[in-house]
């Protein structure tokens, strides 16, 4: 059976060794080396390098020769009709001398046409900022000083809950905004960035509103992440790792046998309360301290009975619905605050790095 003849791709040569009469290819891209398989040679990162270098001069080269064509059956002196030089109209358009234009006038390097209009000065992206931010100040101006009123918008008190104790989201983003770059922000960079946020159409609050909010006097002590979640969190995870398995199993039957009717609580599902330590929320935690004298204390150290006698004399007070006598209230609760802290610093001083063991230290401010 007859063989077809193999034709040899391009940029390859062909020809028969005369010492072994073996066929070597020869790749014009590649320095004209010798080869055995040029289909081997082909997948090889430096050929294909060569080849899209190749390709890439043929283009550059096709490109030059159609711009030179161009230019030579343009007529410089054609271009000149009634005294007016309109060789700017009748030149060839280049849609990549726009993009570079657009490109350097938004960095700010160059204007976008010099001779589009009748004034030398540049128009770069910072004199758009500022025109939108005058466009800003006149609005405030107007508002301020009697121009047109704005309308009233109902707002949706669910909503403006979510992002107590600021009006909205966007008194929240501002907020943000200075309080992490307090040291380097001014009104003037604070205003540009309102300017570029209403391109956007994301409206910051002005500059006066966000400056009157104090983030650490204005902002709450939410006592359910910081206490229950909190420091109680951090309590009963480490008596259980404390705890043996006879522990345990003990535990778990004081928690079964516990009596419940005065706390006004279904009985205790003790097996899951211990062994879902680390999931429980915030009201199974709560009855994990109420039952804590009654229950856990026998299992403790000397130094761990005084830190969860501390915790369950505070977590009560601060939970209280009912202040007779705020002064004697707040007196009793920094004392409290001042017991625990030094018990839970005696057991460990890791917890000294907790944020919530600070943030419990400015509750009182926060009852206020």
């Amino acid at each position: 059976m007859s063989r077809r003849r193999e034709t040899t791709p391009d940029y390859f040569q062909s020809r028969v060794r005369a010492r072994d009469g073996r066929t070597v290819y020869t790749c014009t891209l590649c320095d004209n080396v010798d080869i055995y398989s040029y289909r081997h040679h082909a997948t090889g990162l430096r050929h294909q390098t060569n080849l899209r270098e190749h390709h890439e001069r043929l283009a550059r080269e096709q490109r030059q020769r159609i711009e030179m064509e161009n230019e030579g059956e343009l007529n410089v002196d054609q271009g000149i009709v009634g005294g007016e030089d309109t060789s700017a109209e009748n030149s060839p358009y280049n849609l990549q001398d726009d993009l570079d234009a657009i490109s350097a006038a938004f960095a700010g390097i160059v204007e976008p046409n010099p001779t589009a209009g009748n004034t030398d000065e540049e128009f770069g992206f910072e004199d758009f900022v500022n025109a939108k931010l005058e466009e800003i100040l006149c609005q405030e101006d107007d508002a301020m000083y009697g121009g047109k009123p704005k309308e009233v918008v109902q707002e949706d008190p669910v909503e403006r809950s979510r992002w107590f104790p600021f009006k909205n989201k966007m008194e929240l983003v501002g907020s943000l905004l200075i309080g992490h770059t307090h040291s380097m922000i001014s009104r003037a960079i604070y205003n540009k960035v309102r300017a570029v946020m209403l391109i956007c159409e994301i409206q910051l609050p002005a500059w006066s509103t966000i400056r009157r909010f104090d983030g650490v006097k204005d902002t709450p002590i939410e006592i359910l992440h910081v206490v229950l979640l909190g420091f109680v969190k951090y309590l009963a995870r480490d008596l259980h790792d404390n705890l043996t398995e006879l522990q345990k199993e003990e535990a778990i039957g004081c928690l079964n046998s516990f009596n419940t009717q005065h706390l006004k609580i279904p009985p205790i599902n003790a097996k899951a309360l211990l062994t879902h330590i680390k999931i429980l929320v915030g009201k199974e935690f709560k009855i994990s301290i109420q039952a804590a004298p009654f229950v856990f204390f026998k299992f403790l150290s000397a130094k761990r009975k005084a830190l969860w006698t501390a915790l369950c004399q505070l977590v009560p007070y601060i939970f209280i619905t009912k202040i007779d006598n705020m002064d004697e209230y707040l007196l009793r609760l920094k004392s409290y605050i001042k017991k625990f802290i030094y018990h839970a610093m005696k057991a460990t001083a890791q917890w000294a790095n907790k944020p919530k063991f600070h943030h419990l230290l400015h509750l009182p401010q926060s009852i206020l």
